[in-house]
């Protein structure tokens, strides 16, 4: 008996320390003074590791976490309460291709090393080539470029279409060397007409140095410039085939084991959306990318420069723009903006339209309307066919327009009979002159022209006979 009471009271004892240990905990953790608050001078770029919600959420659905960042379902922040996208890289841009018009930027103009992004130009200049059949021979040069590779041998033959695939999708060095000597004898050469093609694209703060993008100190460009780059590189279909495929197995005469290549963009294998474009890494240059993504028909471009998380960064600021954007169509391609008048035309007007379809890009939820004008008003004097360029047109506000386009005439003009007909009489004097001058020529072609003869008449003097007191003279 003793014994059980004895135990009795040493249990409850024991329960007693332990509530009171708990609650002690409690306030412990509890208070303020121990407290763990951000810091006023904490930026917004330190997000959170993890979230602490438990709950699971479809794939596309949001959440907020206390620090006010939005999450994606795997915990990784992609805006700030603002809804700004979260981009750690030093440089970035998003860009709208239709239109050109760029969306959202950071230091997009900063000079910084660029890595394999280089290879964007390099696969412009063999696209712009139109020499894609042609049979490439490796050389010494090509099989000892270190990195990234698609290990040609000495002498191995590949067609330059089947380079261009090793380039865009597994960043062979190898492949950009051949390429370069094939096409114009020499790589420093090849360099020279990089830097050429870059200044007539307007990168100014471009210089190319390497043709496959291997560090170099004087080898630099900036966001926007590589964007601009690879707009037009978008234009070959080829292009956006390759960027946008996961692998893809080459013709090669030696080393045919390694002829499958797979695409170094992870966006590609991660993301349904995605369709490009480059990768690139040097230790000096930091993990760079050129993605791209198309929702509904409409495609954006983004560039990422030196991040330590260029695939969260692509991502983030490319859902971004779908989230918070939406793409306009302000014109179609020839429909009329403005019938302009016609001088000396069988018509007095012509419908005037752009080329290609308008776009610009607003914010949703904004139902902007944009009243187009004209640049410029030059005259139009017929003849002239279908396609003929006249002026350019402005949406919106003239000094910041939402967009700007080329504007050509939509039908053709042919000129009116009465200005035919002036025309004929004013331009058959010239033949007329010269049926002049030749009658001319042959009626006096012997004895001079009149006024030669005239002058000879009047030099002529009579002389008077001997019987000049008579009145009368006579000629000898």
């Amino acid at each position: 008996m003793g014994n059980k009471v004895g135990n009795s009271i040493v249990r409850r004892v024991f329960n007693v320390a332990a509530f009171c240990m708990g609650g002690l905990a409690l306030a412990f953790t509890s208070s303020p003074a121990n407290a763990q608050t951000a810091s006023p001078a904490q930026k917004p770029s330190a997000l959170p590791a993890k979230t602490v919600s438990p709950v699971k959420l479809p794939p596309k659905a949001e959440r907020m976490t206390r620090a006010g960042y939005k999450l994606l379902p795997n915990g990784q922040a992609y805006a700030y309460p603002d809804g700004t996208p979260v981009v750690k890289g030093k440089a970035a841009l998003l860009v709208d291709p239709r239109s050109g018009q760029v969306i959202w930027e950071k230091n997009a103009r900063q000079r910084l090393p660029i890595a394999s992004l280089t290879k964007v130009m390099t696969a412009l200049l063999i696209l712009e080539s139109g020499k894609l059949e042609e049979t490439v021979t490796a050389s010494k040069t090509a099989n000892e470029t270190p990195y990234s590779s698609i290990y040609l041998a000495i002498g191995e033959k590949v067609k330059l279409r089947d380079l261009l695939w090793g380039i865009m999708l597994r960043s062979g060095n190898d492949a950009c060397v051949a390429a370069a000597e094939h096409l114009y004898g020499s790589v420093p050469k090849f360099i020279e007409r990089m830097n050429r093609r870059a200044k007539q694209l307007g990168m100014n703060d471009t210089h190319f140095v390497t043709v496959n993008g291997l560090h170099d100190p004087d080898h630099y460009s900036t966001a926007m410039d590589m964007a601009t780059v690879t707009l037009e590189a978008m234009k070959y279909p080829l292009f956006n085939e390759m960027v946008g495929t996961q692998k893809h197995q080459i013709d090669r005469s030696i080393r045919k084991m390694n002829a499958l290549f797979y695409n170094r963009s992870r966006i590609l294998w991660k993301w349904d959306e995605a369709d490009g474009v480059k990768t690139g890494y040097t230790k000096q240059a930091g993990h760079c990318f050129i993605g791209s993504a198309t929702v509904d028909g409409w495609r954006l471009l983004s560039v990422i420069l030196k991040s330590p998380q260029v695939g969260d960064d692509t991502r983030n600021l490319l859902e971004y723009g779908f989230r918070e954007y939406q793409s306009v169509l302000l014109a179609k391609a020839g429909d009329p903006i403005v019938y302009h008048e016609v001088q000396g035309g069988r018509t007095g007007k012509v419908p005037l339209g752009p080329m290609a379809d308008v776009y610009t890009v607003v914010k949703k939820g904004h139902a902007d309307t944009f009243q187009a004008g004209l640049v410029s008003e030059p005259k139009v004097v017929a003849p002239f066919d279908k396609g003929f360029k006249v002026a350019g047109a402005y949406w919106g506000d003239r000094v910041n327009p939402a967009a700007v386009a080329d504007l050509v005439t939509l039908e053709s003009v042919e000129e009116a009979p009465v200005r035919v007909a002036a025309r004929a009489v004013t331009t058959a004097w010239w033949p007329m002159a010269i049926v002049f001058v030749t009658f001319g020529a042959l009626r006096y072609g012997r004895s001079g022209t009149p006024a030669k003869n005239y002058r000879k008449r009047r030099n002529r003097v009579p002389k008077r006979s001997r019987n000049v007191g008579r009145g009368r003279t006579r000629l000898r």
